[in-house]
């Protein structure tokens, strides 16, 4: 269930922000945005400040890179706002708990009830409470009598515990079905698995800590596929329809340096049934022809 936390007055011009920002080499907006899901995420969590935010979804939500999202955790860690999952002096930001102040307000209610029942029967038996001074009058007291330390303590022993995050473990073992579900081939599905235990593996502090590697190894192989068009990777998309013979032999000329030929002079140079087969796409042969450079 979500909970309230007090926002603190000047974070939004919070110079140490902007130095974050600066160090991460991240707009102040989404430095802002990270530092107040950390702070959500202690209130929620309610453990002496300690918080559990997975770089992960937060890029997805700002629409941003994960590398990103950690490079903005570590300078908030230099910066002393944050150290081993906490946030630094959260019980300076944040007043007596609510929950305490309800307990106590019960407590008095109670105290109040109590002592006007007393006071009834002592009228009705005609009782007067005397000492060697006088007439003794029973004083209210606000202070409270539960032990607010070891109720907390019980609460927290009721409480589920939580998934703290872990490094990329020895025998994790990514999986290449859900890879090749998603368009990769076998190659290039042991190439990214490879890719992936490498570079987790040299993350230092912060960054190589995950709260599920399953996950974080999907989100890798979707970003790859992502990145495919793009950047010309070596993982080529599937054609949308068959290319001819003339577009596949101006292709293998162009590679060969031999100049641009239009698709048709191409397609006569091979001749225009060779190379193609009975669905009329570009078998691989036409795409293996050897090519003399001439000089």
């Amino acid at each position: 269930m979500s909970r309230w936390f007090r926002h603190y007055a000047g974070m939004m011009r919070d110079e140490k922000l902007v130095t974050v920002a600066i160090r991460s080499k991240q707009s102040v907006e989404r430095v802002v945005w990270v530092w107040g899901a950390i702070l959500e995420s202690a209130a929620e969590i309610d453990d002496a400040g300690r918080f559990e935010v997975d770089a992960a979804e937060v890029a997805y939500f700002l629409r941003a890179d994960e590398t990103d999202i950690l490079n903005v955790m570590d300078a908030l860690e230099q910066s002393g706002r944050i150290a081993a999952s906490c946030v630094v002096k959260w019980g300076d930001r944040q007043y007596q708990s609510d929950k305490s102040v309800e307990r106590q307000a019960r407590y008095r209610e109670r105290q109040r009830a109590k002592k006007s029942n007393n006071n009834e029967v002592l009228e009705a038996c005609d009782v007067t409470v005397t000492s060697r001074d006088g007439v003794v009058t029973p004083q209210e007291t606000d202070t409270e009598t539960d032990n607010t330390s070891s109720l907390r303590s019980e609460v927290k022993a009721r409480a589920p515990a939580k998934t703290r995050g872990s490094r990329l473990p020895d025998d994790f073992n990514p999986d290449l079905e859900f890879a090749m579900s998603e368009g990769l081939t076998a190659f290039q599905a042991e190439r990214e698995a490879a890719q992936f235990r490498d570079y987790w593996i040299q993350q230092a502090g912060q960054k190589g800590v995950k709260l599920d590697w399953p996950a974080t190894w999907r989100t890798w192989v979707r970003n790859t596929i992502k990145r495919m068009p793009s950047q010309n990777t070596a993982y080529p998309q599937k054609q949308n329809k068959p290319r001819t013979v003339g577009e596949a032999a101006v292709e293998r000329i162009k590679e060969n340096g031999l100049g641009n030929v239009r698709p048709e002079f191409a397609e006569a140079l091979f001749g225009r049934n060779r190379g193609r087969n009975q669905h009329g796409s570009v078998s691989a042969e036409i795409l293996t022809l050897p090519y003399e450079r001439h000089g």
